[in-house]
């Protein structure tokens, strides 16, 4: 069992992925422990979220629909600093499982790099860790 669910309650989780099986599975997870998921399908939805709702924390597939993760999360990191807010943790939730796609992830702004299929006690560790730092 993960420690500190708690902390999930009312926080505002954005998820992004072009597979809606893939986004409804995680907004299940996410309401059972009462936190508030978000969801978008493109990079251009998940940019207008995060505008609008301003998440605790952001996850997002690499491979989307209209263009990659890397260049939604450097659009987001973009936007941070132009509103001079503060840096919303980001984990890549992807397909893409080699080291190279990891350092890639990580460069390009994500916390975290985890590879489908993940565990769900792994991702939620992961969730806990980046909203409580």
């Amino acid at each position: 069992m993960i420690e500190n669910v708690a902390c999930l309650a009312n926080t505002k989780i954005l998820v992004v992925d072009s597979n809606l099986d893939a986004r409804e599975l995680l907004k299940i997870l996410f309401e059972t422990y009462d936190a508030q998921p978000v969801l978008a399908a493109t990079a251009r939805e998940a940019l207008a979220r995060v505008k609008l709702t301003q998440p605790r924390l952001l996850i997002s597939e690499i491979k989307l629909i209209d263009e990659s993760g890397y260049s939604l999360i450097q659009k987001v990191r973009d936007w941070e600093t132009g509103q001079q807010t503060r840096h919303v943790p980001a984990i890549a939730l992807t397909v893409y499982a080699s080291s190279e796609d990891r350092l890639r992830a990580l460069a390009a702004g994500f916390c975290q790099h985890i590879t489908k299929p993940y565990s769900i006690s792994q991702l939620l560790a992961s969730v806990v860790n980046l909203i409580e730092a």
